[in-house]
């Protein structure tokens, strides 16, 4: 480990009254915890375009009602722009997800280094 990060680690165990080691166990059982609220989020976004790609199949297959109403066209698109940004954080947040499964001593060193800066 990094001179840097183990002295910033000790200030920070020292500050909340605990050991290193103590801080870096709790550390290393938080990652699947975060990896599976990361991945359930992303599982809710999936399903919410999915959602909103029938509503948007039904709009226009069977009631062809963009025509007829053009502000539900405009909530769609809307919505539509709204999904697309959260689907790219949530693309983002996929190394968090994998990390915390499968290499969460990684995941911890990362999340220092990122409370740091």
């Amino acid at each position: 480990m990094n001179p840097e990060i183990a002295s910033l680690l000790s200030k920070l165990a020292e500050k909340l009254g605990t050991t290193t080691e103590y801080l870096w166990g709790v550390l290393l059982k938080q990652a699947p915890i975060s990896a599976m609220v990361e991945l359930f989020q992303i599982l809710l976004t999936i399903v919410a375009v999915f959602v909103l790609y029938r509503i948007h199949k039904k709009n226009v297959v069977i009631e062809d009602c963009y025509v007829d109403n053009p502000a539900k066209a405009v909530v769609m698109v809307v919505m539509a722009v709204a999904l697309g940004i959260v689907v790219i954080i949530e693309f983002c947040c996929l190394e968090n997800v994998v990390n915390g499964f499968f290499n969460p001593e990684y995941w911890a060193l990362h999340r220092i280094l990122s409370e740091i800066h």
